[in-house]
C-alpha cells in the first residue's frame, strides 16, 4: 500500500472517533512534527505576509501608516500573520477559524519569536512596514502578561480571533478592507467557498483587497515522493472521496474555478501568479475524466495566489 493511501486511510478513521481533534494533534505532533515551529517556518510566514501587505500597499497607493482592517481566513496553530498584520500598520484584524487551534503557549511562542527577530534586526529586514512603537508595545504586553493569559494579549494588539462558521462571520457589513488566506482554501469544498465569497462581498469595504495563496496540488505529494503532484486528478470524484476525508479534505479546484469565484462576488483580478508542475509528470498520468474541460496550463498550476479589487458599483449581488 502507498505512503499516502496509508496516511489517508489514517486520518479518515481517526477523524471519525470520538475526540479526533486530539487523536489528530497527537497524529500531526508526534508523526509529522508540523507543530514545530521553528525559524525556518517563522520566515516563511513573515515573507508571505509580506507577499501580501506589497501587493495591497501597490494598488491602494496609499503610505502604509494609514489605518486599514484585515480579515484573515483560517487562522491555523500560530497567529504568526495577525501580529504582523498589526505590527505593519492594521487597525482591526479578524481572523477567522472553524476550529480554536490557539493555545496560551503557541500564542505566548509566537510572541517571542518576534520580539527574537526584532532584536536579530530581520524583522524590519523581511517586514520593512513594521511600526517600532508596535513593537516596543507588544514587547511591554509580553513581558508583563500572565503567562496562563497570553491569548488576551491579541486582543490589546486589536486582533480579534473568532470562531465561527466563515459564510456567516457576523461582522459588520462593508467593514474590511484588506481579505487575506494562506493555504486555506483549497481545504474548504467548492459549495462552502460559494457562500463564504458572497459573505467577503458583503463585508468588503468599498475598493476592498483580496490576496489569496492557494496550493492546487496534491497536498500528499509532500509526504509521499512516489506520486506527483497531479496525482489527485487521476481519480473520479466517487473514488477521491474514499481518501478525503474532515481532517485532510482538498477540493481538487484549479486556479480557473478561483478566478470565477472571485469575478461572481465582484472581485476584479488584478494580479495572479501562477508556480507549475512539471509537464512531465502532468503526462505520466492517465487524467480522471473530471478535468476533461481544463486546459492544460491550468491543469500545470500547483501554486498560486490570486489578488483581486471590490468592483463596488453593482457589485453587490446574489452569487
Amino acid at each position: 500500500m502507498s505512503y499516502w493511501v496509508a496516511k489517508a486511510l489514517i486520518q479518515g478513521i481517526i477523524s471519525k472517533l470520538p475526540s479526533s481533534y486530539y487523536r489528530d494533534f497527537f497524529f500531526h505532533k508526534y508523526m509529522r512534527k508540523s507543530l514545530i515551529l521553528n525559524d525556518a517556518k517563522f520566515t516563511l510566514k513573515l515573507k508571505e505576509c509580506r507577499r501580501h501587505l506589497e501587493s495591497y500597499f501597490l494598488f491602494k497607493v496609499c503610505n502604509e501608516r494609514r489605518l486599514f482592517s484585515i480579515f484573515e481566513l483560517g487562522t491555523g496553530w500560530f497567529p504568526i500573520l495577525p501580529v504582523a498584520f498589526y505590527l505593519c500598520g492594521a487597525s482591526k484584524i479578524f481572523t477567522i477559524d472553524r476550529t480554536n487551534l490557539i493555545t496560551d503557549k503557541r500564542v505566548k511562542k509566537v510572541l517571542d519569536f518576534f520580539i527574537d527577530y526584532a532584536d536579530r534586526g530581520d524583522l524590519i529586514t523581511i517586514l520593512p512596514w513594521v511600526r517600532m512603537d508596535r513593537v516596543s508595545k507588544m514587547r511591554k504586553l509580553q513581558e508583563n502578561a500572565d503567562p496562563s493569559c497570553a491569548n488576551t494579549i491579541l486582543e490589546k494588539l486589536n486582533i480579534y480571533f473568532i470562531v465561527c462558521d466563515s459564510q456567516d462571520t457576523g461582522l459588520t457589513a462593508s467593514s474590511i478592507d484588506f481579505f487575506v488566506s494562506n493555504t486555506t482554501l483549497e481545504y474548504i469544498p467548492e459549495n462552502i467557498l460559494k457562500n463564504i465569497f458572497a459573505e467577503f462581498q458583503r463585508l468588503a469595504s468599498p475598493k476592498a483587497l483580496m490576496s489569496h495563496l492557494i496550493i492546487t496540488s496534491d497536498h500528499y505529494a509532500d509526504i509521499d515522493h512516489c506520486i506527483t503532484p497531479f496525482n489527485f486528478m487521476k481519480y473520479p470524484a466517487w473514488l477521491w472521496r474514499l481518501f478525503n476525508n474532515n481532517w485532510h479534505y482538498q477540493n481538487r479546484l484549479r486556479a480557473s474555478d478561483y478566478c470565477k469565484m472571485h469575478e461572481a462576488a465582484g472581485f476584479e483580478i488584478l494580479q495572479k501568479y501562477d508556480d507549475l508542475g512539471p509537464i512531465t509528470d502532468l503526462e505520466r498520468i492517465r487524467l480522471s475524466k473530471d478535468f476533461d474541460d481544463y486546459s492544460k496550463d491550468d491543469l500545470l498550476v500547483i501554486r498560486t495566489r490570486i489578488v483581486s479589487t471590490f468592483r463596488e458599483a453593482g457589485a453587490r449581488r446574489q452569487i
